[in-house]
């Protein structure tokens, strides 16, 4: 028997030990590397792993590759999405998976971040470990923020930023226009004086515009 492989084990002597039926416990060396004494009774049941339980950390690991095309430089997760367009595995990012299939556990506080901005890519070299600090950075640097109307709860849209700023030139007060847009009267303001909605350009409308004095402001 020895040398004989079952499963995953591969008997390497007999121990000498038995059990309480006097059936042999022989030791083996799993295909991970793994020693452990097992019973004969078990080594012969093909419908068992037959592994150290290793084969149980295996199974998710050959289901999670295969879900990946690598077929370009960005390895791209072609299995669940979640509702940012990000890779998802038994209901963990893909890209967290990957990391700690290569690279070992994420410890807490980090995330895993992109270096392409490909949100399905789960190529380890693409990944790096940062802070959420860290993550907010690298969107705002890179100008992948959601902006303006993709923003889910999002009231207004870019057609009406532009709206708000000309009828605002044309002497609405941003009291009105806050009741209008049903909105408050700061977003008015901060949309009026560009600080808010900053990536929709002023509009040829608005090229002359000068904002009233904030003692003016004030008034209405």
């Amino acid at each position: 028997m020895i040398g004989k492989k079952f499963g995953m084990y591969t008997i390497i002597k007999d121990t000498g030990k038995r059990t309480c039926s006097r059936g042999i416990i022989y030791l083996c060396r799993c295909d991970c590397g793994n020693m452990k004494e097992v019973r004969w009774s078990l080594l012969k049941i093909e419908s068992k792993p037959r592994s150290c339980g290793c084969s149980r950390k295996i199974k998710p690991k050959i289901q999670f590759y295969s879900q990946i095309d690598k077929s370009k430089n960005c390895w791209e997760w072609t299995g669940t999405l979640n509702t940012g367009g990000y890779g998802k595995f038994r209901g963990i990012s893909a890209s967290k998976v990957m990391w700690e299939y290569e690279y070992g556990k994420v410890k807490n506080g980090l995330q895993v971040l992109h270096t392409c901005d490909n949100r399905k890519c789960v190529n380890p070299d693409h990944l790096f470990l940062g802070t959420i600090s860290d993550n907010m950075r690298d969107k705002t640097e890179k100008n992948r923020q959601a902006k303006g109307s993709q923003i889910g709860c999002s009231v207004l849209n870019e057609e009406k930023v532009l709206e708000i700023r000309k009828l605002r030139m044309e002497g609405k007060t941003y009291k009105d226009l806050s009741v209008i847009y049903d909105v408050s009267f700061y977003l008015i303001r901060g949309i009026c004086k560009n600080k808010s909605w900053k990536h929709v350009p002023l509009g040829e409308e608005c090229s002359n515009y000068i904002s009233p004095h904030d003692s003016n402001q004030s008034q209405h």
